[in-house]
């Protein structure tokens, strides 16, 4: 009697970073509806099985290695939920190079594939391919760098024969071509598919939080092959693109790109590359604004992304001064009484409190993720990722002033004081806060007269508006972030700032630290090439 074949099989259940990955499993035994179960086996398709006390999800993954194992200890695949692969063998592959890079447990990440595949495995009815890799003509794996806004890096048509360096599509066969657009956020996809639709190119939006109902629809035309431009954010990259011809990155100095808050933390940016070095595809990163990773990947990055057209100007700051120093209020009341408008760029939101001294300025941010540290009890905990700092101090860690304390600094607190200190001035808030309410109240992203108070969620809603005067409050909490790439998020919150500010505007930055080589590079008109 010929041996059934044995099978590795990845359970989609959390497990230890350093631990087992993959069991051995069995085919599952014949029966009347699945007669040659062995047949349905392979790389790829999902299952059920047997861990421990539960019958859990498992993705299988390759053929059980020349291993002795007692025949006792291997257990049979319960059941087999997809007759074909739900992954190839190249996105498999890809898929492991993803953890290896991410530092995230395989199960766990392929746990996120499979969830944004599962329409198409749980579909009704007669089961179809969940993906399968159509053959057909490859260019091969290269990137690509382009610092041309997003309007200009979208393809011209599908289905007509152009110039190839014109258009995003390249192939031969321009009408069988898919297209993988990766953004950073929501907000970021709706221009670019009001620029598709306005085109007349077949596009369409994906996000983890869609109905299934328009999820499954949208990866059945993925599967039949049709021509489309998928307009995508994080979980996209899992989508199954059986001609996908190109991935371009939108914004990619963006650093929400990356998943920080949720499991599994990967970075898309790095998805993208490492699949399409697997399917051997062009991908494209595309940025309109300053990255030195991108800078070192072209080669040549061109002078006039740094020449923005407001002017620069740095506010200086000793330790003890409030957040709103007498410099700010008097650049402030200049504009004001000349009409303008003004933006304050803060990214503490609401209420929030912070423990400061009054004497050096020295403030108590967590040690770990540099986030808002509150009290609980007698101790301070950080609200952002839990760990606590230790009791509260009496006096200043720094100069052992008395005069330590909580200080209210978030926007609303900023608010507060602009309304007392220019009560004529209408005073608006651009925050996680308030901004779904302010889409729902009015269409306009700013107004035109006044003061606004935004965090970096201001940015997408306020990218129409144009301000005479833009300074940023603390640069210094951008400055001192303890991640590794705080220059780069220094640079590129700048840029964008500076973007806010009209043409005869100003850009003002408060800062402690004027003579830091990040903040002279990007003072001058090259910048940022650091």
């Amino acid at each position: 009697m010929k041996k059934a074949r044995l099978w590795d099989i990845l359970p989609l259940v959390p497990l230890a970073p350093r631990g087992q990955s993959f069991f051995t499993y069995a085919p599952p035994a014949a029966n009347e509806r699945s007669p040659k179960p062995e047949a349905r086996m392979g790389q790829g398709v999902l299952v059920r099985i047997p861990f421990g006390r539960r019958i859990v999800q498992g993705l299988v993954w390759k053929p059980a290695g020349e291993r002795r194992i007692l025949g006792s200890l291997i257990k049979p695949v319960t059941t087999i939920l997809t007759d074909e692969p739900l992954f190839s063998s190249s996105e498999l592959d890809a898929l492991a190079a993803l953890a290896d890079a991410s530092l995230e447990p395989l199960s766990s990440l392929s746990h996120a594939a499979v969830r944004v595949r599962e329409p198409l495995a749980t579909r009704r009815g007669p089961r179809a391919a969940a993906h399968k890799e159509h053959a057909r003509e490859t260019q091969g794996f290269r990137v690509e760098v382009r610092w041309t806004p997003i309007a200009e890096a979208l393809p011209e048509s599908l289905g007509t024969h152009t110039d190839r360096e014109a258009i995003l599509m390249g192939p031969k066969s321009l009408a069988k071509g898919q297209i993988l657009i990766l953004v950073p956020e929501n907000a970021t996809a709706q221009p670019i598919l009001r620029e598709l639709f306005r085109r007349r190119i077949p596009a369409a939006f994906f996000a983890q939080s869609q109905r299934i109902r328009e999820r499954r629809a949208l990866m059945e035309r993925l599967h039949k092959g049709h021509a489309c431009v998928v307009v995508a954010t994080h979980a996209g990259i899992f989508l199954p693109f059986p001609v996908l011809d190109r991935i371009l990155v939108a914004e990619a100095s963006l650093p929400s790109h990356r998943q920080w808050d949720l499991h599994p933390r990967y970075d898309a940016r790095v998805a993208a590359l490492l699949i399409a070095h697997a399917r051997r595809i062009p991908v494209i990163l595309q940025s309109t604004l300053p990255s030195l990773d991108l800078a070192n990947i072209a080669g040549n990055p061109p002078a006039q992304l740094g020449a923005e057209s407001a002017a620069w100007e740095i506010i200086p700051r000793s330790r003890s001064d409030p957040l709103l120093s007498p410099g700010i209020f008097a650049r402030m009341r200049g504009v004001l009484e000349r009409g303008g408008s003004v933006f304050l760029f803060h990214d503490i939101v609401g209420t929030e409190r912070v423990f400061s001294c009054e004497t050096c300025g020295a403030t108590l941010f967590c040690p770990a993720c540099r986030g808002i540290l509150e009290r609980r009890g007698a101790g301070l905990h950080c609200r952002s990722c839990g760990t606590s700092a230790g009791p509260v101090p009496a006096f200043c860690p720094k100069c052992r002033s008395p005069h330590f304390g909580p200080r209210r600094v978030g926007t609303a607190a900023l608010a507060q004081q602009l309304q007392h200190a220019f009560p004529r001035v209408a005073v608006h808030r651009m925050d996680r806060e308030t901004l779904p309410k302010a889409r729902r109240a009015t269409s306009s992203p700013a107004p035109v007269f006044g003061i606004v108070i935004g965090s970096e969620r201001a940015f997408a809603d306020a990218s129409a508006a144009s301000f005479d005067a833009v300074i940023v409050v603390e640069a210094d909490r951008l400055l001192e972030d303890g991640s590794f790439d705080a220059s780069e998020r220094f640079a590129v919150a700048v840029a964008r700032l500076r973007r806010l500010a009209k043409a005869l505007g100003t850009l003002h930055l408060q800062t402690a630290h004027p003579n830091l080589p990040v903040v002279r590079a990007c003072a001058t008109p090259t910048y940022p090439w650091i």
